[in-house]
C-alpha cells in the first residue's frame, strides 16, 4: 500500500514537471517570435531608409 501511494505522488510529481516545462517553453517560444516578428519588421525599413538618403 505505501508503495502504490509513492508511485502515485511519484507520477504526479512527473506529470506537474512535464507540464510546468511546457508552459515555459510555450512562453519562449512566444518571446521568440515576438523578437523574429521585430526583426523582419526592421530589415523592411532598412532599405527604405537607405533609399531616402
Amino acid at each position: 500500500m505505501f508503495l502504490t501511494i509513492v508511485v502515485i505522488i511519484g507520477l504526479a510529481g512527473i506529470i506537474g514537471n512535464q507540464y510546468s516545462g511546457l508552459r515555459r517553453m510555450e512562453q519562449l517560444q512566444h518571446s521568440l517570435d515576438q523578437i523574429n516578428e521585430r526583426l523582419e519588421a526592421q530589415q523592411t525599413i532598412a532599405p527604405v531608409m537607405k533609399l531616402d538618403k
